[in-house]
């Protein structure tokens, strides 16, 4: 840049920056004339710069244990799913009266449990909010809540439904008493009755109003569709540990209870729901209680048509057994058959396993659990500590795709008790990191390696159709795209996984990463995983793959082999030293291909081919917990005759003489750019882009791209020659 008179130099800048502003939106429309289809979901992360410079060799391993898996260092903040309005995350559950979310960072919010009969009691359509209110002021800034009102519940007498359900004329369930259960004088018990026209009419009023009131609320992030018991989709308890639980069940029984019945209420509630908030709020409905089970992949249907989402109540760390079998057939296998939906003609038995629905149907409508403090079913000794208790249920709530959990939060500590699942830092920032992203956005991806629990020592146990399957965020295992919908299938799949599948390993038992973890064996000496293809586009030829392993004392080596530019590639070989620990090996690639160009074990599997592969190289049986696959550091560009970006912010020039002055974002210290998309589309219209790494255009201006540079930096009195903006594409699209 020369010298000039400084009174010029500022209409010089505004005239570049305009010239750059239209060489960036010719450069995009050009580039990305057809980009990804419109998605709701928003905020990808930063693609990296793609260059092909040879990995190691080989690689040996350095002992030193880790605690927590190891993505990228920056978290990202979490986004919608499906709807602008919604924040994906973990809410603390049941905490209307502590309001234990404010507390906790890596908290949304607070999950709400409000009673009918707080809002109205004597009189029907005599309404008071203020318990409502109160929790929703006493959020702490940026913390938001999703609410739930509860219709039925115990406390001798029902502490949630409205007393006037309760009179003669709303003719209700007369519940007779029980051993276990006993009553003043052998009285009955009167229940709501749910399906009285008077009682259900007063219900649809109520929430008519609650989504007067409160469907702009900035404050609520979502609201869950309680219809029965303590808010599930059942008339009755569903556990035991209500006294009358089974008194109860056949008194709604004889009162005509039936599953076509309940069922058709469920839909008019939740279309009630749909109604009241018109879009506003992300709806949510449950799921998975015992009764009209059967009926299940009809609700989801109508829930999903409407905009409703999916919860479940019973988020554990192991699907250890699942309801739905016949002749030896696991019905949620049927789920895994290609181009399976809920209009498929087996979704009626696939859904009857109450978690099957999920996975399905996630990124179309928000997806929750509930997440109690209960122990570890699998009746370990000893038995599983909380934290990876959470851990496990965590990355399982992931694997389903979840937009929210509700750990609990039972006992406060002054009290003396466990805080609950919610006290554990570092699984629920893992899981905001990840939570409520699609192939688009996610920052990388995962795979922990796990078998469903067979008992101590490894002997097989009784099991009810569980979940054979890794937890897998867009990084998969061959195992997981065999076919899973006949017996002969699922035979030869669960024997793979009683093969591989090992627990507890080593000696530290409060370590999370021995609770679940997979060995190689004669008949599978190697895991091949296949990276989502929208995620390997991303990602480029930069790649880092992060792999944890058990050093065991029985020696031996393993491989990592990858998809390269040239075809199949060893990463590197780690030899084991034999110090009984975990350990993490982080290969870099820079000429990563990952288009499945790797071979497949099995004719059978659905997968076109893979991208990586742990081999055991030798005849000794190697054991991994997990891998993940994240972008790797951007090499420096090669020297170029074409104005590029370099890793300079600043410029320094002799007075009249001629300089590049070279910018980009994050490198050098400059932090001075600004972009954003503005699209058309109306699932997009509310969605913020500022933040997006990614700019996307589109013809006829269906999106278009703004860019803004701060050229503060620039040496006093300079003048622009030229300016030049360079473009990376992001896709692979024609």
């Amino acid at each position: 840049m020369r010298a000039s008179n400084p009174s010029r130099r500022y209409i010089w800048v505004l005239v570049a920056l305009l010239l750059v502003a239209i060489a960036g939106f010719w450069l995009i429309w050009r580039l990305l004339w057809a980009p990804p289809a419109p998605s709701p979901t928003a905020t990808p992360p930063a693609t990296p710069t793609v260059a092909a410079t040879e990995p190691p060799a080989a690689a040996t391993a350095t002992p030193g244990p880790t605690a927590t898996p190891t993505p990228a260092a920056e978290t990202p903040v979490t986004e919608a799913a499906v709807l602008p309005s919604f924040t994906a995350g973990m809410y603390v559950g049941y905490d209307q009266q502590r309001l234990a979310g404010n507390d906790f960072t890596y908290s949304q919010g607070s999950h709400l449990f409000i009673p009918w009969r707080q809002i109205e009691d004597q009189t029907r359509g005599s309404r008071n909010w203020s318990l409502l209110d109160g929790a929703l002021n006493n959020l702490a800034p940026g913390k938001k809540a999703i609410v739930r009102v509860v219709l039925r519940c115990e406390d001798g007498v029902d502490a949630c439904a409205p007393s006037w359900t309760l009179a003669s004329q709303y003719h209700p369930v007369q519940v007779a008493p029980s051993d276990r259960c006993p009553t003043p004088d052998d009285e009955r018990r009167q229940r709501m009755n749910y399906l009285d026209p008077g009682v259900k009419q007063g219900l649809v009023d109520m929430i008519k109003a609650l989504g007067d009131r409160y469907r702009d609320s900035n404050r609520i992030a979502a609201v869950e569709i309680g219809v029965g018991f303590a808010g599930e989709p059942v008339p009755w308890p569903g556990t035991a540990t209500v006294c009358d639980k089974d008194a109860q069940e056949k008194a709604y029984m004889d009162a005509g209870y039936t599953d076509a019945l309940w069922e058709a209420y469920h839909k008019d509630i939740v279309a009630a729901y749909a109604d009241a908030f018109r879009g506003k709020q992300a709806l949510t409905t449950l799921i998975n209680a015992a009764f009209a089970e059967g009926r299940r992949a009809d609700l989801v249907r109508y829930a999903v048509s409407r905009g409703v989402g999916l919860v479940v109540t019973s988020l554990t760390s192991d699907y250890r057994s699942n309801r739905g079998s016949d002749a030896g057939v696991c019905f949620w296998g049927l789920s895994t058959q290609p181009d399976f939906s809920n209009a498929s003609p087996n979704a009626d038995a696939a859904y009857i396993t109450h978690w099957a629905p999920l996975p399905v149907n996630a990124g179309v409508v928000p997806i929750g659990f509930e997440f109690n403090n209960r122990s570890d079913k699998t009746g370990r000794v000893p038995p599983l500590p909380t934290e990876i208790f959470t851990w496990w249920a965590m990355f399982n709530a992931l694997d389903k795709r979840a937009d929210y959990v509700l750990p609990f939060n039972d006992r406060s500590a002054d009290q003396g008790g466990e805080v609950g699942n919610v006290r554990w830092k570092a699984p629920w920032e893992f899981f905001n990191r990840y939570v409520g992203r699609s192939s688009a956005s996610t920052p990388d991806a995962w795979i922990a390696f796990r078998g469903p629990w067979r008992g101590a020592d490894e002997q097989p146990v009784l099991l009810w159709c569980p979940d054979v399957y890794d937890y897998s965020w867009y990084l998969t295992s061959e195992l997981e795209t065999l076919p899973y919908d006949t017996r002969k299938a699922q035979d030869a799949v669960n024997a793979i996984d009683a093969a591989t599948a090992v627990y507890d390993v080593g000696p530290d038992r409060s370590d999370w990463r021995g609770a679940f973890a997979r060995k190689t064996t004669d008949d599978w000496p190697a895991f091949n995983l296949d990276l989502n293809d929208d995620v390997a586009a991303r990602l480029g030829r930069s790649v880092d793959v992060a792999v944890t392993y058990f050093d065991h004392p029985g020696g031996g080596e393993w491989k990592l082999w990858y998809d390269s530019l040239g075809g199949k590639k060893l990463a590197g070989t780690v030899k084991l030293t034999g110090t009984n620990t975990w350990q993490e090996k982080v290969f870099s690639l820079s000429d990563a291909r990952l288009a499945n160009g790797l071979p497949k074990a099995r004719k059978d599997s659905r997968a076109v081919g893979f991208d990586l592969q742990l081999d055991r190289a030798d005849g000794i049986d190697d054991i991994f917990q997990m891998v993940v696959v994240r972008p790797g550091p951007s090499p420096t560009p090669p020297p170029s005759t074409t104005p590029t970006l370099t890793p300079t912010g600043t410029a320094t020039a002799a007075p009249g003489s001629v300089a590049p002055f070279r910018i980009q974002q994050g490198v050098g210290g400059y932090q001075g750019a600004l972009d954003t998309t503005l699209s058309s589309y109306a699932a997009e219209q509310r969605l913020s882009f500022a933040a997006d790494p990614l700019l996307f255009a589109e013809r006829d201006n269906i999106r278009s791209t703004l860019i803004r540079f701060d050229l503060g930096a620039l040496p006093p009195d300079s003048r622009v020659q030229n300016a030049s903006l360079v473009l990376k594409r992001a896709d692979t699209r024609p």
